[in-house]
């Protein structure tokens, strides 16, 4: 099965503690999550 791919926007500033929850899971390998480190502009 293909997986699923989600765009996420955040205000880092206000919400810094949740793309660093993001990239906890990414580095857990019991999740199947992973979350490219990379900006699109």
């Amino acid at each position: 099965m293909a997986k699923k791919k989600v765009f996420i926007s955040y205000d880092y500033d206000n919400d810094k503690h949740y793309k660093n929850l993001l990239v906890a899971w990414d580095a857990n390998k019991e999740f199947d999550f992973s979350y490219p480190l990379q900006k699109l502009w």
